[in-house]
């Protein structure tokens, strides 16, 4: 079983990472860079995921919460940036 402070801290580390894809989101999409963009976030997505079933795998509901947050975020982000999610093609 992983620990409070084990979450904690990948949480915290994800928190950190969006916070990075949001503000330097802009600057990839004005250097043509909107591939890599789509990149960072589906990664960032994949990530939240695993932590998600490491939680769910704990009995950790309220990290799983926590995690769907971010993923949220992440989705409302890729739709700000008028990115494609995964899987329609693009």
């Amino acid at each position: 079983m992983a620990t409070d402070e084990y979450f904690e801290a990948e949480y915290k580390q994800a928190h950190e990472a969006l916070e990075a894809i949001m503000k330097q989101g802009n600057t990839l999409l004005f250097m043509g860079s909107q591939a890599d963009l789509a990149k960072f976030i589906n990664q960032f997505i994949d990530m939240a995921s695993n932590k998600i079933k490491e939680a769910e795998f704990d009995e950790r509901p309220e990290v799983v919460t926590r995690f769907l947050d971010l993923i949220q975020k992440a989705e409302d982000l890729r739709q700000t940036f008028k990115l494609e999610s995964p899987g329609n093609g693009h």
